[in-house]
């Protein structure tokens, strides 16, 4: 399950980082904004050398964590109604579910480890 979640890992992280830098170039966020996205990719990126590890393993589950909690909210505040930020809310809700698959497939690679 790990060599999956090797995997797993490296695809999103490239999607992310291509989305990320596609939005950036594109729109006129404020650069900064999208600071937390970058760290998050290069810790996924860093946890997969110790991803043998226990501590690699947590690593990924609190950058997963946050990374799901990061989505939820985005995808969230486009769905209100009194807001008018309904664009991206396709992806968004894309890039929230992988997330939380990832959280999911770092708890059955925990979830193996214990006796």
């Amino acid at each position: 399950m790990i060599k999956v979640l090797r995997i797993y890992t490296i695809v999103f992280c490239v999607l992310l980082f291509l989305s990320e830098t596609a939005v950036l170039l594109n729109t006129e966020k404020f650069w900064p904004l999208s600071a937390d996205d970058y760290v998050a990719i290069a810790l996924l990126l860093w946890s997969l050398r110790l991803l043998d590890r226990l501590h690699g393993q947590l690593l990924q589950l609190a950058t997963w964590g946050y990374l799901s909690g990061k989505f939820y909210n985005l995808l969230f505040v486009r769905l209100d109604l009194a807001v008018d930020a309904s664009a991206a809310v396709l992806a968004l809700a894309f890039l929230f579910a992988e997330a939380v698959l990832g959280l999911i497939l770092v708890g059955v690679c925990l979830r193996a480890r214990t006796p």
